[in-house]
C-alpha cells in the first residue's frame, strides 16, 4: 500500500519551518519524514511516486502524515502536480515581515558559503532574496485552484509572540491533539562560517547528496550538532542593522505585495512597514 501525505508545509524558508519540524518529530500523532525539504513536487517528480513514498513508511497509524519543503510555494509546477496527485491533502505557509525574511535569507547565503558579498550587493545578484519575499504573488495563484478549507495562512509574528498557541491553531487545522512539548525552543540560531569556503563545500556535497538520493544520510549530517559546530560559529554581539537607507530600498519594492498580501488575509500588516533598523 502507498500511503501519500495528507498535508504539506509549502513554504516559504525562515519563517520558522525547522522549529515546526522538530515540534512535529515529538508529536505521537503527527509523522514526518527524517530530512525537511524532499522537494519532491518541484525539483525531483522525475524520480517517481515510488521514491517519494519511500519517505513515508512506517506512518501507516499516524493522523497526520506529511513534510515540509519550502520552495512549493514559488513553483507552478509543484502546485499542479500537488492538485493533481494529492487534491486532499492541507497546505499552510507561515509568513515572516519581508524585511526580516530577507535579512534572515542572506545570513544563510553567508552562512552557506553561497556569498560574501555585503548586503545591497547580494540581493541585486541573488534574486531569490527578493523573490522569494513576494507572498501575494505567489499565494494569489494557491487560492485561486484550493478550496479556502484545504488552504491556510499562519503568521510568524504569532509564533513569536505565542509559540504554544501558534503550535495549538497549527494542530487544530491539522485534526490532532494538543500536547504539551517544549514550544520555546531554540533552533538553529543565526551562525556564520567558521571558514567561507569550507561552508561552500558543505553546500555543494549537500545538493550531491540530494541529486545523488541520499536525503536520508543528508538528514543524519544536518541533525549532527558535531558537525554543525565544525563548520559554524554563532554570532555573538554582531547584527545585521539594517539602514534606513536599505529599508527604504526594500520598501519601494515590497508596499505593493504587502498591499496586495492584506487583501488576501483581510489584515493590515503595516507594522510590517515601520522601519526597525536591528533586526
Amino acid at each position: 500500500m502507498m500511503i501519500k501525505p495528507n498535508f504539506l508545509f509549502i513554504g516559504p524558508d525562515k519563517s520558522g519551518s525547522t522549529w515546526l519540524y522538530e515540534i512535529f518529530k515529538e508529536h505521537p500523532q503527527i509523522f514526518v519524514p527524517d530530512i525537511k525539504d524532499i522537494y519532491f513536487f518541484d525539483r525531483y517528480y522525475y524520480k517517481g511516486w515510488e521514491w517519494y513514498a519511500s519517505f513515508f513508511k512506517g506512518s501507516e497509524n499516524y493522523k497526520a502524515i506529511g513534510e515540509l519543503s519550502h520552495d512549493y510555494m514559488f513553483s507552478i509546477e509543484a502546485m499542479l502536480r500537488i492538485r493533481n496527485d494529492l487534491p486532499g491533502a492541507k497546505l499552510f505557509v507561515i509568513l515572516r515581515n519581508p524585511f526580516e525574511k530577507v535579512v534572515s535569507h542572506y545570513l544563510f547565503l553567508v552562512r552557506s558559503g553561497i556569498t560574501n558579498k555585503p548586503f545591497e550587493i547580494a540581493i541585486k545578484t541573488h534574486k531569490e532574496l527578493i523573490e522569494k519575499c513576494l507572498y501575494a504573488k505567489y499565494l494569489s495563484q494557491y487560492i485561486n485552484i484550493f478550496p479556502k478549507e484545504q488552504f491556510k495562512i499562519f503568521f510568524y509574528d504569532d509564533l513569536k509572540k505565542d509559540p504554544r498557541n501558534f503550535a495549538k491553531d497549527i494542530f487544530d487545522y491539522l485534526n490532532v491533539d494538543f500536547i504539551e512539548l517544549d514550544f520555546n525552543r531554540k533552533v538553529l540560531p543565526a551562525s556564520k562560517p567558521r571558514i567561507f569556503l569550507l561552508a561552500k563545500l558543505a553546500k555543494k556535497s549537500a545538493n550531491l547528496l540530494r541529486e545523488l538520493g541520499w536525503i536520508k544520510l543528508l538528514g543524519k549530517i544536518k541533525a549532527n550538532r558535531y558537525i554543525q559546530t565544525i563548520l559554524y560559529k554563532p554570532y555573538k554581539s554582531e547584527k545585521f542593522v539594517m539602514s534606513r537607507k536599505q529599508f527604504e530600498m526594500l520598501f519601494d519594492i515590497f508596499v505593493r505585495d504587502i498591499r496586495d498580501l492584506e487583501k488576501i488575509v483581510n489584515k493590515k500588516l503595516d507594522n510590517w512597514l515601520e522601519f526597525k533598523g536591528k533586526l
